[in-house]
Formats: C-alpha cells, sequence, structure tokens
C-alpha cells in the first residue's frame, strides 16, 4: 500500500505537467494558425501550381495587385489534386494583411461567381467545438438573433453558446 502513494503522487504531477504542454501547445497552434485562410472551391487540374493559381486569384484585389506575392507567405493545397476541389491554406506574411485581404475578398463579386468562400483556419479542437454547437448557432439565425464565431467560441446576441 506504501508503494501505491509513493507512486501516486508523481503519477498526479506528471498527468498535470502533460496536460499543461498540451494546452500550451493548442495556444501555439491556434497563434501560428491566426496568420493563415482557407480557401475553399477553386478548382485545380492535376499539374497546376497551386501558389500561381492562388496569386493570380488575389490579384482582383486591387490595392494589393503588385504587393501579392509579399504578402502571401506559402501556399499549399491539402490533399492531391483530384476532380473535386480541395481547400489551400493560404499564409500571410502578417495579421493585418490576412484580416484585411479576407474583408476585402470574402463577398468579391469573382469569388462569388466562382462559389469560392474563405474561412479561418483553425486547429481540429477549435472545428469539433464549432460543430457540437453549430446547430444552435443556426437555429438562432433562423430567428434572426445575431449569432457569430469568434475562434471556438459561439455567441448569440452577445452571449457565449456552450455544448
Amino acid at each position: 500500500m506504501k508503494e501505491v502513494k509513493s507512486l501516486k503522487e508523481p503519477n498526479v504531477k506528471l498527468e498535470n505537467r502533460a496536460a499543461d504542454l498540451e494546452r500550451k501547445t493548442t495556444e501555439m497552434e491556434r497563434y501560428k494558425k491566426r496568420w493563415n485562410l482557407r480557401l475553399n472551391g477553386l478548382k485545380e487540374k492535376q499539374d497546376e501550381n497551386t501558389r500561381e493559381l492562388t496569386v493570380d486569384l488575389l490579384k482582383i484585389v486591387p490595392p494589393w495587385k503588385d504587393k501579392i506575392d509579399w504578402i502571401l507567405d506559402t501556399v499549399h493545397q491539402l490533399g492531391k489534386p483530384t476532380d473535386h476541389p480541395h481547400q489551400i491554406i493560404m499564409q500571410c506574411t502578417a495579421r493585418i494583411y490576412r484580416d484585411e485581404l479576407w474583408r476585402l475578398i470574402k463577398l468579391h463579386p469573382i469569388c462569388m461567381d466562382l462559389i469560392l468562400c474563405f474561412a479561418e483556419d483553425l486547429t481540429k479542437d477549435d472545428r469539433e467545438a464549432r460543430r457540437a454547437v453549430w446547430p444552435k448557432v443556426e437555429q438562432a439565425r433562423k430567428e434572426d438573433l445575431k449569432a457569430m464565431f469568434r475562434g471556438s467560441y459561439a455567441y448569440i446576441d452577445g452571449q457565449r453558446v456552450m455544448p
């Protein structure tokens, strides 16, 4: 019995340390993804360069037409090219550029015509958290209430929604 007690205390400390490291890792991942945007719906062919295709699309934003190569750091496609579009992750050189780019392009007529959707690049945990409260957000929007997401949290009329 004495051995079990002597092992229990270090085990609790290790569990707490592991939980703390997991929380810190998740926060670091969230922080890193703040520079990213996801692009859904862009059709590609097998041998096309994803970066060039994305840069050409983003040149529709007049103030940044000549700077878009500098504003986009990295661009890559999730998955392999097939007949249906894959998500594209665009990493900007600064968050201010990402936020402004998203604001300018998400409702651009060309993007609407091509049925392109821009979204935040969320962590897996954040996507699951949003998925859990989506039915409540959807219902609130049908009732004409102000419903929105901020990170992994949903708010309806300013009140945080729990799953």
